[in-house]
């Protein structure tokens, strides 16, 4: 699933949209998902936003199964803020990948999908 943000966001609209994978009509449990952050104006989410959006996505784990995540950014604040979201997640580079294009993010997820386990 790709999930692509644009314009002005802020902690909220993270939030919304991380809630509403499990939520979408072709989810399935476990399904990777690709951010793409490459439109998205962070300037208004800062560290404290990036700790409380790891927080909120780790609690939407069990409805979401093993999956892996790869954020799309190429540079600048998003790229800083996304490395930063990937350190605090703590989920290690099987799972989550800082990617900057949607080509080479696409490939990591093919790849992962093969080497981490999956709930059955």
């Amino acid at each position: 699933m790709i999930v692509v943000l644009v314009g002005a966001q802020n902690l909220e609209s993270i939030m919304r949209a991380m809630a509403a994978i499990p939520c979408h009509p072709e989810f399935e449990h476990g399904m990777d998902t690709v951010w793409d952050l490459r439109s998205a104006d962070l300037s208004r989410v800062g560290s404290d936003e990036v700790r409380q959006s790891v927080d909120f996505a780790r609690a939407l784990d069990e409805r979401r199964g093993i999956h892996c995540t790869a954020l799309v950014a190429p540079a600048g604040l998003a790229f800083g803020l996304s490395r930063r979201y990937g350190v605090r997640a703590d989920r290690g580079e099987d799972t989550m990948q800082l990617a900057r294009g949607l080509d080479t993010a696409w490939s990591w997820t093919r790849e992962s999908r093969q080497a981490v386990p999956r709930e059955r």
